[in-house]
């Protein structure tokens, strides 16, 4: 009887040690990715579109399963300039950075300055 309870013991704790594995997996991916999308944002910002490096205040990389299904990335970006401290620009993408849109107030009233206009060709 003990030996086949130890034997459901080891097996139920076998599972949970395989379960707690792929989460540590999962999360150090995750991060890992978090950390590639960072760098080619910035990459993007500086080297194509020509953006100092100095006006980059922040750059927020975060990661949501819904943005597979709904959005266009996993990895939503956040950007805020030093120069537009009350706009954030959104973007998106993982290899390809593109922008979203941008949502806050510009300076003095004037127009966004790092706002990315569609290309929309008809």
């Amino acid at each position: 009887m003990f030996d086949k309870l130890n034997k459901k013991w080891i097996t139920k704790h076998k599972i949970v040690t395989v379960l707690i594995g792929l989460c540590f997996t999962q999360m150090a991916v995750i991060g890992y990715k978090k950390y590639q999308v960072y760098n080619n944002v910035r990459a993007y910002l500086i080297n194509t579109k020509g953006y100092k490096a100095q006006n980059i205040k922040k750059i927020k990389v975060t990661h949501t399963y819904l943005g597979i299904i709904l959005g266009p990335s996993s990895y939503p970006i956040s950007v805020v300039f030093t120069d537009e401290p009350n706009a954030l620009y959104q973007y998106a993408g993982y290899d390809k950075i593109y922008q979203l849109g941008v949502a806050g107030k510009p300076n003095e009233g004037k127009d966004f300055k790092y706002f990315e206009k569609p290309n929309v060709s008809k």
